[in-house]
C-alpha cells in the first residue's frame, strides 16, 4: 500500500525522459523505494541516480536519445 502512495507521488515524471533520485526525494520518495520499483519493473535505472518509467516511449530517434542521456549524466561536460 505504501508503494502505491509513493508511485502516485512520482506521477509528474511519467512522461519525462528521465528523473533523478534527488527529484524523487523532493516528491517524498526515498531511494530505497526507487530500488524496489526498479526490481518490480515499474521503473528503469538508466544510470546511477537516474530513472524513468518502463512504459515511457521516446519521441526522438534512438541515437539522439542516447546523446541526450549522456549529456544529462555529465552536467559540467562539453561536447566538441
Amino acid at each position: 500500500m505504501r508503494q502505491l502512495k509513493r508511485l502516485k507521488k512520482l506521477e509528474p515524471f511519467v512522461n519525462v525522459p528521465l528523473f533523478t533520485s534527488s527529484e524523487a526525494e523532493k516528491q517524498g520518495v526515498p531511494r530505497h523505494a526507487l530500488a524496489y520499483l526498479v526490481k518490480r519493473g515499474t521503473l528503469e535505472r538508466i544510470y546511477p541516480g537516474a530513472y524513468r518509467f518502463s512504459q515511457y516511449e521516446t519521441e526522438v530517434e534512438f541515437q539522439w536519445e542516447n546523446l541526450a542521456l549522456v549529456a544529462v549524466s555529465i552536467p559540467e561536460g562539453l561536447f566538441v
